[in-house]
């Protein structure tokens, strides 16, 4: 009986974690993420249809930011050449 209950136990929790603990992959294709900023992700550009841009913005939304299709490379503030990029612009935490 007890064996039962801890084998139950086991696959609840492995459903779980599959669930809860694997977020890439689990709510679509995983993207490729060329930078990541505490305001921003940078995504990588694949010439290719593994990854699309409805994929992109879906991922930028699961993460509550605004997805946008000319963004900077590098991070706030900083000086660097102008080119657009496919970013995921983040919420800012406020700090009271």
């Amino acid at each position: 009986m007890k064996i039962v209950a801890f084998a139950a136990i086991a696959v609840t929790i492995a459903i779980l974690a599959t669930i809860f603990i694997l977020p890439e992959g689990v709510n679509g294709p995983k993207v490729p993420i060329r930078s990541e900023f505490p305001e921003k992700i940078v995504y990588e550009y694949l010439n290719d249809d593994s990854v699309t841009l409805e994929d992109l913005q879906n991922d930028c939304r699961i993460r509550g930011g605004r997805f946008n299709e000319c963004g900077s490379l590098c991070r706030d503030g900083e000086i660097c050449i102008k080119v657009c990029a496919l970013t995921c612009e983040l919420k800012k935490e406020s700090s009271y």
